[in-house]
């Protein structure tokens, strides 16, 4: 069901947790650069990735269905004709993950079953007209983000998971890239080396983002950053830094990340003790911490990070995406 093959597509801390290390890293503020206002409701859907100019929502996510529907607005806030995603002879698809690249190539990511139960994960790469798509199978190899890098490499994390159950046995890491044509091309950081407990939900959260020389990953409950640089083929062993939350920190939840051409990487996490609330930081290389940066000024409700796209950061509002870029 899985080999290689064309798939048919119709178009139709607490909030204070760390603030001893909170080291300052120069005044930085975010100053806003334009807005949109997509028909989307961001109340009442789950809150969709801003990939690459793009917000990508995705119909009853989460829940499996034998045609998911894919959007994308564009940050003019307009939206393109929706992606009806089919696989012969799949009845039943999950898609965990969409990232856009530059090129207009989307890449999809999720779990497909036959009618007889039969099936597993595989990623997508899908032409920019939306007419072609080579699907490849990665079973036990589970993908739960994905970001397209400038050079049209993927860019996956994941956990092996068989039988329902996580398998960190195995020699092949947790990072894992992919050439244009769905040939795995590299895999980092092995399983063993990051400090989550085998088998749990939480192994599953996180999120992946890349520039045009590095790929930075969050993992949730180890609350670790880890960062490899690349150039070309040659990637670097990965470097490790403390995350916003202390390690298995339940009640600190990573919302979003962004990484940004310059190298910056943002997150936003929310803090459920003292009080739900969530915060924007910036991570310092040279102090080994994460410094707190206000979102941009609202007229209209506070600002929530969405992700980037190299230049600009995306935050949603009330009925709303707002573009803000740094400024010292």
């Amino acid at each position: 069901m899985f080999k290689d093959r064309t798939l048919t597509i119709r178009g139709s801390m607490f909030a204070t947790v760390l603030a001893s290390l909170l080291v300052p890293l120069g005044a930085q503020h975010l100053v806003s650069v334009g807005e949109a206002r997509p028909a989307f409701d961001f109340q009442s859907n789950p809150i969709p990735r801003w990939s690459n100019g793009f917000l990508v929502p995705i119909d009853n996510l989460g829940v499996p269905v034998e045609n998911p529907v894919i959007h994308a607005f564009d940050d003019r806030g307009i939206e393109g004709e929706p992606l009806v995603f089919s696989i012969p002879g799949a009845r039943s698809i999950l898609i965990d993950a969409v990232a856009r690249g530059a090129d207009g190539r989307w890449v999809l990511a999720g779990r497909a079953y036959d009618k007889a139960g039969e099936g597993g994960g595989f990623v997508s790469w899908l032409t920019p007209d939306m007419q072609k798509a080579v699907t490849v199978r990665t079973f036990p190899y589970d993908v739960q983000d994905m970001i397209i890098g400038p050079d049209g490499t993927t860019w996956t994390y994941g956990p092996e998971v068989t039988y329902g159950a996580e398998y960190d046995r195995t020699p092949d890491g947790v990072i894992r890239r992919f050439d244009r044509n769905g040939k795995q091309i590299g895999s980092y950081l092995p399983r063993v080396s990051i400090r989550e407990e085998v088998g749990t939900a939480a192994m599953m959260d996180g999120r992946i983002v890349c520039n045009a020389d590095r790929v930075g990953w969050y993992a949730e409950q180890a609350h670790e950053y880890f960062e490899l640089t690349y150039n070309g083929d040659k990637v670097s062993r990965p470097v490790t830094y403390p995350g916003v939350g202390e390690h298995n920190d339940v009640s600190v939840s990573l919302m979003a990340m962004a990484m940004m051409d310059n190298g910056d990487v943002y997150v936003s996490a929310s803090h459920l003790k003292p009080s739900a609330d969530e915060v924007l930081y910036r991570l310092d290389r040279a102090h080994r911490t994460w410094v707190s940066v206000p979102a941009p000024a609202s007229t209209n409700g506070r600002l929530f990070l969405l992700g980037g796209d190299g230049k600009r950061l995306a935050f949603r509002g009330e009925g709303r995406i707002v573009f803000a870029q740094p400024s010292e």
